[in-house]
């Protein structure tokens, strides 16, 4: 998957099998997070701000696996935000 308009802004955060990297979106007031697996490349996910929630999100992409191990590390990831 390709995302359009953004500014890569480094690598974040490496976990076993994914990295987390940001991006700053002109149409975003905050950075994305783009979930990226490390073996493949591949993006797995995205972490963004939920305005109407007042809060970070986790948004898997579709056709993706998570693991309870995978899962604890975006729920550290995001709550280092």
């Amino acid at each position: 998957m390709k995302i359009n308009k953004t500014t890569f802004a480094g690598i974040s955060k490496r976990y076993r099998y994914f990295r987390v990297e940001k991006h700053n979106r002109p149409e975003c007031p905050r950075p994305v997070y783009d979930l990226i697996n490390n073996r493949s490349g591949d993006l797995l996910g995205e972490i963004s701000y939920y305005g109407l929630w007042k809060q970070w999100v986790f948004i898997p992409f579709e056709n993706t696996a998570w693991s309870i191990d995978c899962l604890i590390n975006v729920k550290d990831f995001m709550g280092s935000l």
